[in-house]
């Protein structure tokens, strides 16, 4: 096994091992050190947000293990219909169930909000997310507290600011099947 591979294997089952009590910001923290450590060798870490997306699905994959097995759902990139692309859809009977997008430094809050808009007016019962591993700035949180608290469509996790465990906040936004 190569290098890369071994160390994907290793990250896949240290959250698999721990996925019952992790918590929003471990996992937040398990980019971040990656980037630190990138940074560490005069690096950038420009083009590294697939990491995010790649800690957020097994973390999904393995909370939801036993109901997608089940359920024989079905995990896409693409919305059907839509131009949109999110990082995650799951479709239930080809019918879209769940849409998930993943960000690293969350930070254009009204364009995600009008990309979970266009899926939920085409698809009245998904279930629309943004996960944020971290959100800097004060005001994109108040946006988000503002769209979260008027829409009935738009949920976001943050991710760095949480020390709930994270199929807790999961459960909150609707992510772990039933």
């Amino acid at each position: 096994m190569g290098l890369g591979k071994e160390y994907i294997t290793n990250l896949d089952n240290y959250i698999k091992s721990n996925i019952k009590n992790i918590t929003c910001k471990e996992i937040s923290e398990l980019y971040f050190d990656f980037v630190e450590s990138i940074h560490m060798f005069g690096l950038s870490n420009f083009n590294v947000t697939g990491l995010t997306e790649y800690l957020f699905y097994r973390s999904f994959i393995h909370i939801n293990k036993s109901i997608i097995d089940r359920d024989d759902l079905i995990i896409q990139r693409k919305v059907e219909g839509t131009k949109r692309q999110p990082d995650l859809v799951i479709y239930r009977e080809k019918e879209p169930i769940l849409s998930i997008e993943v960000k690293s430094n969350y930070a254009n809050i009204d364009e995600d909000y009008g990309r979970h808009h266009e899926v939920v007016i085409l698809y009245p019962n998904i279930v629309t997310c943004t996960v944020a591993f971290c959100v800097n700035n004060k005001n994109n949180k108040q946006k988000i507290m503002n769209y979260s608290s008027t829409s009935d469509f738009y949920n976001c996790m943050i991710l760095n600011d949480s020390n709930e465990r994270l199929v807790d906040a999961m459960k909150k936004v609707n992510l772990v099947l039933f």
